[in-house]
């Protein structure tokens, strides 16, 4: 079983490249908290948030296609 992390692109839509969004993980299992946060990040007006699962190990870098992919 995964773990859950938030992609997203900052208020002018911009990711950390064209392929590939910011990350914000942390939440571990806690699916519910992450959607919370997920939720305060678009208040704040980030672009394409997006919670998405990984595997047991978070990578580097994750692109918007492996993002859709995995979308909780």
């Amino acid at each position: 079983m995964g773990s859950y992390a938030i992609a997203y692109a900052d208020k002018n839509g911009n990711g950390f490249s064209n392929d590939e969004p910011w990350i914000e993980a942390g939440f571990e299992k806690d699916l519910e908290l992450c959607k919370r946060r997920a939720i305060e990040m678009v208040k704040h007006g980030l672009k394409k948030v997006t919670v998405f699962k990984f595997g047991s190990q978070l990578c580097d870098t994750y692109s918007w296609n492996y993002i859709k992919e995995h979308v909780v």
